[in-house]
């Protein structure tokens, strides 16, 4: 992704712990990952920025981990937040610079995180861009 984010001069901060240790499939976590961060590129502007995060936290007896993608854009239009991960909505806006999309990838990103038994969603940040989460179990 740092090449597509090199055309745009956004910096991506990898700031993942390298200890973290989690129990998923190692390619469909990779697509999830590959589908958001190229979204996050694809709707930020020009020398923004986009930060991932991931960290161990522990609702009730569960031992999870949450990774976390942030991004400098124009965030999520309230209007279509809630329809981002249907399959049956498929949302397609183009980016920054026109880029095109199908509007499918978040709807596989759902279905391979359900697959996990975990959760995916989104949040429109104010002035600041948007957040895209998930978790894995540790």
């Amino acid at each position: 992704m740092e090449g597509l984010a090199a055309k745009k001069s956004i910096s991506i901060q990898n700031r993942v712990p390298k200890v973290l240790m989690v129990s998923a499939d190692r390619f469909m976590v990779s697509t999830v990952l590959r589908n958001i961060i190229s979204n996050a590129i694809k709707f930020t502007p020009d020398k923004g920025y986009v930060v991932i995060n991931a960290d161990y936290f522990k609702p009730g007896s569960l031992q999870l981990i949450n990774v976390s993608i942030e991004d400098s854009g124009a965030g999520i239009p309230p209007e279509i937040i809630d329809d981002l991960f249907d399959v049956g909505k498929s949302i397609s806006r183009p980016g920054t610079n026109n880029e095109s999309g199908t509007g499918l990838g978040l709807a596989i990103c759902k279905e391979f995180i359900s697959y996990h038994g975990t959760d995916i969603w989104a949040e429109n940040l104010p002035q600041k861009g948007s957040r895209f989460s998930f978790t894995l179990k540790a």
